[in-house]
């Protein structure tokens, strides 16, 4: 298990603040955030690179690691920028990693073979690094850490800059790692990578780390309107509730709910996108129905999707397998129900 207590970093004018974190054993865990948050700050931090500026303790495994220098952590990084050796193959770069740890030829041409099949390395051993693409440079940082036998791998951004088809080759790797038990602490500024990948995830913004989630109550139930925008959602009003029953969005819109936590009279409000009811006809029966105008149609990785004026703007999201609304329905009318599991109190903003 990795971790890590009150621990703070100062680097000129940046600073990350009192972060702590836990990481079980054989556990697939993401920070996750925007640019320029501190995600590889700390994940730098962790491996030792920081260690003298640092506050706060590493543990791995139970034992202190505060003070130790990367190599002997037992900590593998993988960088976002290629750091193999640009003079030796890709072998050699593996080999270079394994020598660290195991004297015998034999071991060493055996686990060599292991990890060029594990990572689909074998027509590229004799290659120069420096001719490979993006996703065979990853392919062999994960091969050379692999080498060094850590209890942990920490890795910066790796499906960064490379193509689809060689991203999925890659998540199908990082999956295959985690099965196998290895514990992973991986730093993205991607929601839908997080998402695919986590057992657990943080947000971190600015220094912080903000909260601590699995994939789906993150995207379900996010902390505030920072974490909810980060992970996707669009549909955010002021509101003023009435009685703990009606909720009234951006003095236009009432929505008739019971919810105890509409105690407050102002409040700030998500609705999820993916939990309006659309329809071309006005429904039956319902509670939260309301006639539209189409503004926008496009394709986004969770279905269609639908920007609609009922008096105010909203996003729905709908499955193309169900109706394929298109630019030529722009300005066309339609109703949407806006159920009371779509409507969430966010509680800051």
């Amino acid at each position: 298990m990795l971790e890590v207590k009150n621990l703070s970093v100062h680097l000129g004018d940046f600073a990350l603040r009192d972060i702590n974190i836990k990481v079980e054993k054989g556990e697939y865990f993401v920070l996750a955030g925007p640019s320029g948050s501190g995600k590889s700050i700390l994940l730098e931090s962790i491996a030792g690179i920081y260690r003298h500026q640092c506050s706060g303790t590493v543990h791995l495994d139970g034992a202190d690691i505060s003070h130790e220098p990367l190599r002997q952590r037992r900590i593998g990084l993988v960088f976002q920028d290629n750091t193999l050796f640009p003079h030796l193959t890709v072998r050699r770069n593996i080999e270079f990693s394994l020598r660290l740890n195991i004297n015998n030829d034999r071991d060493v041409k055996s686990k060599l073979s292991e990890l060029s099949g594990r990572f689909l390395l074998d027509d590229l051993l004799h290659r120069s690094v420096t001719t490979l693409s993006g996703g065979e440079i990853q392919r062999v940082l994960l091969a050379r850490t692999l080498a060094s036998d850590p209890k942990i791998i920490l890795l910066d951004e790796p499906l960064t800059g490379v193509d689809s088809l060689q991203k999925d080759l890659l998540k199908r790797h990082l999956r295959a790692l985690h099965r196998s038990g290895l514990t992973i602490l991986h730093v993205t500024h991607d929601f839908d990578e997080a998402y695919s990948l986590a057992d657990r995830m943080a947000v971190m913004h600015q220094g912080r780390l903000l909260h601590t989630a699995a994939p789906e109550a993150m995207l379900s139930r996010p902390a505030d309107k920072f974490i909810a925008r980060f992970c996707g959602h669009k549909n955010f009003f002021q509101a003023q509730a009435f009685n703990g029953e009606r909720l009234v969005l951006e003095n236009k819109i009432e929505l008739k709910l019971k919810n105890d936590l509409l105690r407050q009279s102002l409040v700030s409000t998500l609705i999820d996108a993916r939990k309006i009811n659309y329809s071309k006809l006005k429904p039956s029966t319902g509670d939260n129905i309301f006639e539209g105008k189409i503004l926008d149609v496009f394709r986004s990785p969770l279905g269609q999707e639908l920007l609609i004026d009922i008096g105010i703007p909203i996003s729905v999201i709908i499955d193309e397998s169900l109706s394929h609304p298109s630019s030529q329905q722009i300005d066309k009318a339609v109703w949407i129900e806006i159920p009371q599991e779509a409507v969430k109190l966010i509680n800051r903003v």
